[in-house]
């Protein structure tokens, strides 16, 4: 469904390329609407392909959405996280081997 759903946004991205190279800094809100059909024609053709794929009603789709969303900003910070973790142990370590070669 996704690969569907984002069709427009990849011909509006063309027709934005083209009009990119033609247009000038003061025309730069036909580029901006270009753009944002696009990206409102692919979001609704997800949600609707969500909710015809999957048999959900509006509110259980929507609620299904935000709880994906919900889960993704957890993994992420979980994510980000360890990074802060590993890079610390990393920075001590180092430290310490920056000691022990100093001392010898």
């Amino acid at each position: 469904m996704i690969c569907y759903s984002l069709y427009p946004l990849i011909w509006t991205s063309l027709v934005g390329i083209i009009i990119s190279n033609v247009i000038t800094f003061d025309e730069i809100s036909i580029y901006s609407l270009v753009n944002s059909i696009g990206i409102f024609l692919t979001c609704y053709m997800l949600f609707f392909g969500i909710i015809s794929v999957h048999e959900y009603g509006l509110g259980q789709c929507l609620g299904t959405i935000l709880l994906t969303i919900v889960a993704i900003m957890i993994i992420l910070f979980v994510g980000v996280l360890l990074f802060d973790l590993f890079q610390r142990v990393y920075a001590f370590f180092y430290q310490i081997w920056q000691e022990l070669t100093l001392r010898t």
